[in-house]
């Protein structure tokens, strides 16, 4: 392309020349051509121009986007070889990782031969120990008992063979006595435990429990109303008296058959009376008054029970009819354990 261009040039070069020529022949030819020449002139010269710069940008674009396109070119080669890279680094990991369990595999499998190898070892050590150890027990008992039969064999006084067999007697008469002494401590221990124990199961059974107390005070009680017994006037066996004193409630600490009596004093113009309740549950129901509606009537009535009472069984008085003038101070609530 440049030769062309060049070639197109020197034919112009020698056109000039051959114009400039002709027009120094004739000065008049010579201006107007000048004239026309000069015009024709700048405008080859800016059309080469053109084309140079034309034909220089273009070959400056295709260089910067050959330097692109490698570019990106190379960018992509780089990403696949870091891909390639991380491949071969995990195919490798993997291979390690796969070396490496087979060698913990095999090194299991030597360390699980190695430790039966070794106990195989142990015993084999151990049985031949303990062949020895009856060898050697074999040979003592051998001889001792040879021993002992070359003594009597060659014991010819009567009397040192009498004397042996009483120390052998004696002896055996010792061992005798002796685990004759251990089983008499057994006995005794077990006859002490025994003992204990019924001594024990007496001193509950014979334990005397009883009290007896009265309530204080006057006043118009409701049905359902609980008395209160607060004037211990004797206990026997009862440590904890403080429910009866502020409710008027018995808490049972030794288990056995019971009797129980209740007074209770009532004045009231219907009919009155009053309930025994064991554990909250109605355990026995004594009538008092008449039903005469004409007067006011006062009376006291007493009721008997015999009751099995355990640990933390409970007993209370409660009033069982309608509104009554209940005397408090002259009612009682008495227990005594029979057995």
């Amino acid at each position: 392309m440049a030769e062309l261009q060049m070639k197109n040039y020197e034919e112009l070069r020698q056109k000039e020349d051959v114009m400039y020529d002709e027009i120094k022949t004739t000065k008049e030819k010579t201006e107007i051509n000048h004239l026309a020449v000069k015009p024709r002139n700048q405008w080859l010269k800016h059309f080469l121009l053109i084309l140079l710069i034309s034909v220089f940008s273009a070959g400056v674009a295709s260089a910067i986007t050959y330097l692109t396109v490698c570019a990106k070119l190379q960018e992509k080669f780089n990403i696949i070889d870091v891909k390639l890279a991380a491949i071969e680094r995990q195919n490798g990991t993997e291979h390690r990782d796969n070396r490496l369990q087979k060698q913990i595999n095999g090194s299991t499998a030597q360390l699980k031969q190695f430790t039966l190898d070794l106990i195989e070892k142990k015993l084999k050590d151990v049985e031949r120990k303990s062949d020895m150890k009856d060898q050697e027990m074999e040979k003592r008992y051998n001889l001792t008992s040879s021993s002992l039969q070359k003594q009597i064999n060659d014991s010819t006084d009567l009397a040192q063979l009498k004397q042996f067999k009483l120390d052998l007697i004696e002896k055996e008469l010792k061992d005798v006595e002796r685990k004759n002494q251990i089983k008499e401590q057994e006995m005794e221990n077990r006859y002490n435990l025994t003992s204990s124990r019924l001594q024990k199961q007496i001193n509950d059974s014979t334990d005397l429990v009883g009290f007896t107390a009265f309530g204080s005070g006057y006043d118009t009680r409701s049905p359902g109303y609980q008395l209160k017994f607060p004037v211990i006037k004797s206990s026997v066996g009862i440590s904890n008296l403080s429910s009866m004193k502020k409710h008027g409630t018995f808490i049972c600490e030794k288990k056995g058959l019971y009797q129980v009596t209740v007074t209770v004093t009532i004045c009231s113009l219907h009919k009155s009376g009053f309930n025994i309740y064991k554990n909250n549950q109605l355990y026995m129901e004594y009538f008092i008054g008449s039903l005469d509606a004409s007067f006011r009537n006062c009376d006291s009535g007493t009721g008997t029970a015999v009751v099995e009472l355990h640990v933390n069984d409970a007993l209370n008085v409660r009033n069982a009819h309608e509104d009554v003038d209940l005397f408090e101070r002259l009612s009682s609530f008495s227990a005594v354990r029979l057995k």
